[in-house]
């Protein structure tokens, strides 16, 4: 019987030490399995995933981490591994990246380039610069050409020749030093369509779009340290996103403070922004939030006056666009004195945000004041003085350098307006102390691209 005993208690010994080993086998199988992930979000859904047609900031995004365009700003590029030009010919020839493919498999390469031209060309021939490349390319001919052949299939200007695989030309007739320029338009993004959908080649895959509620992004080759996986969410309540932020089921959030309402949340984010938090982590986005003012068909200057006198903000810093408008008018009374005006009657509309249901504006009376009306109640055709606050990326991002002409086109204005720049300030991005690898002033998509954990966080 004590036989039997031993016999059983060695038997049981054996098996536990099966199962720890079982275990432990199981347990660094798993952490072989993580995906290192990180989680923001956006406010405004994923409608849209032609990366030509991105309008909102996560189609932006996704633009930005899914597909490659053609030449970055810097003249760098992620398509091509070279490229010369013999600038008396107006001769481009580019080396494709060899290693470089769509996310469905197939290699990016020479006749991906030419599919590419030819759906700009069939669809995207107003564009400024694909008219500019095409009507430029040698082949094009004067004007018949693009009615004669815009139906043909494979058809394409002479200018443009495939080499090989691997690499291409490009001849110029016209404009002969301009291309590297036009290839830096958002418009040049290499995507390819299969089923109704479009396929890039960029570091990120999407993946489980659910486009009222979240999406995922999955790096397409991982990379040591570096994010493999991003979780998009799609909240539009501010406070709730910060409160998911405190509570942790956030890694990175965007910041406005100068248009946030003042909750408990944007108190504490507010002090995290005067570093009294330092378990946060705090940079600046390249994006810039502009309050201006517009003036359009006005002629009245003490309107203009009462108007100036009523903004919270310190004129004399203002930014001068208008050499005739060379200092900002000094503020004379409040804006309930009575003041005799220059011009016939009219209402100068004041935004307060251009996403508000409801705007004020300024009513030309004897005593001037603030009324509220409907957007759609508002005449175009009234001469105004417009003060809004709007979200323009600037590049570079000192907005004193560029032109009025540039500022114009940036804010989607007219070139008849007057701009006054009353305030800027930046978006600010707030991240937790686990996260690396976060550059200062570069856009939301780059800091993403090259943000790793120090240690690796699972979900």
């Amino acid at each position: 019987m004590k036989t039997i005993r031993i016999y059983h208690l060695i038997l049981c010994v054996l098996g536990l030490i099966v199962s720890c080993e079982t275990r432990t086998k199981l347990v660094n199988h798993k952490e072989q399995e993580i995906i290192k992930t990180i989680r923001i979000n956006f406010h405004d859904n994923i409608l849209q995933l032609n990366p030509i047609k991105a309008e909102s900031r996560s189609e932006q995004f996704v633009k930005d981490l899914v597909f490659d365009p053609f030449i970055e700003k810097d003249l760098s590029s992620h398509l091509f591994a070279s490229y010369q030009v013999d600038s008396l010919l107006g001769l481009y020839t580019f080396q494709l990246e060899t290693d470089k493919s769509f996310h469905d498999g197939t290699p990016v390469n020479s006749d991906a380039i030419k599919n590419f031209f030819k759906y700009l060309l069939k669809n995207h021939y107003d564009d400024q610069y694909v008219h500019l490349l095409f009507s430029s390319m040698d082949g094009f001919g004067p004007i018949s050409w693009y009615r004669e052949n815009r139906g043909i299939k494979d058809s394409i200007p002479s200018g443009f020749q495939v080499i090989d695989q691997t690499s291409f030309s490009i001849q110029l007739r016209t404009n002969k030093d301009k291309l590297l320029d036009w290839f830096q338009s958002p418009i040049f993004t290499l995507f390819k369509e299969s089923s109704g959908t479009y396929i890039g080649s960029g570091d990120f895959e999407l993946k489980n779009l659910n486009e009222d509620i979240s999406a995922n992004l999955v790096r397409k080759i991982p990379g040591n340290h570096k994010i493999e996986a991003i979780r998009l969410s799609f909240i539009k309540n501010e406070d709730l996103v910060y409160s998911e932020f405190f509570r942790g089921a956030l890694d990175i959030i965007l910041y406005q403070p100068y248009r946030s309402k003042l909750t408990p949340q944007t108190k504490r984010l507010n002090k995290i922004l005067n570093s009294q938090y330092p378990d946060y982590q705090i940079t600046q986005n390249e994006k810039s939030i502009l309050k201006f003012m517009d003036f359009k068909m006005f002629t009245d200057s003490t309107l203009l006056h009462q108007v100036i006198a009523s903004i919270n903000s310190n004129t004399e810093e203002s930014i001068d666009i208008n050499n005739e408008i060379s200092q900002a008018p000094l503020p004379l009374d409040s804006p309930k004195t009575n003041v005799a005006l220059d011009s016939s009657y009219h209402k100068v509309q004041w935004y307060s945000e251009l996403s508000s249901d409801s705007s004020q504006y300024f009513t030309n009376t004897p005593y001037l004041e603030f009324v509220e009306t409907n957007h759609e109640n508002i005449n175009p055709t009234q001469p105004q003085i417009v003060i809004r606050e709007v979200e323009v990326e600037f590049w570079p991002r000192n907005i004193k350098i560029l032109s009025k002409n540039e500022l114009t086109k940036e804010l989607k204005g007219d070139n008849n307006s007057v701009i006054l720049i009353l305030e800027s300030f930046p978006e600010y991005v707030i991240y937790n102390n686990k996260l690396n690898g976060i550059n200062t002033n570069t856009s939301f998509s780059n800091m993403v691209r090259n943000a790793y954990y120090q240690e690796i966080e699972t979900y």
